[in-house]
């Protein structure tokens, strides 16, 4: 858990625009997920409940528990609503996110000492995200 209590901030995106698009995301969703500068932090809270936090200008733009293991909702900010579930092997946090329209997402997150790399996949979609963060 050498992620746990760290902020993150992106350094650099590929693919993005390209896999909202292919996802029909709505606009006010793609707006949020391409803010370049957010700060994302993971708490560890239990053995197995999480704090995920996502922050621009000092301001929370989210801020959610998941328990490890068990299917967890949020709420994103246009309203959808999304079922998720997180495994955690060593120092890959896993999300499985089924969305409003049933099509299922994949986020993996690889830590390694500052930097985090996320990578999103989903079934349907030939492009997948990278997206690489930088301990701040």
């Amino acid at each position: 858990m050498s992620f746990s209590g760290k902020k993150w901030k992106r350094s650099k995106a590929e693919n993005a625009a390209e896999f909202m698009a292919a996802l029909n995301a709505g606009d006010k969703l793609q707006g949020f997920l391409k803010q370049g500068d957010t700060v994302s932090s993971y708490t560890k809270v239990d053995d197995q409940t999480y704090t995920h936090k996502v922050e621009a200008d000092g301001k929370v733009l989210q801020e959610k528990n998941f328990i490890l293991g068990k299917e967890n909702e949020t709420t994103m900010p246009d309203g959808t609503i999304l079922k998720n579930t997180y495994t955690l092997e060593g120092d890959v946090l896993k999300e499985h996110v089924i969305g409003s329209d049933g099509r299922n997402v994949y986020i993996e997150r690889s830590f390694s000492g500052d930097t985090m790399k996320m990578k999103v996949t989903a079934d349907g979609v030939d492009v997948a995200v990278h997206v690489e963060y930088t301990a701040v």
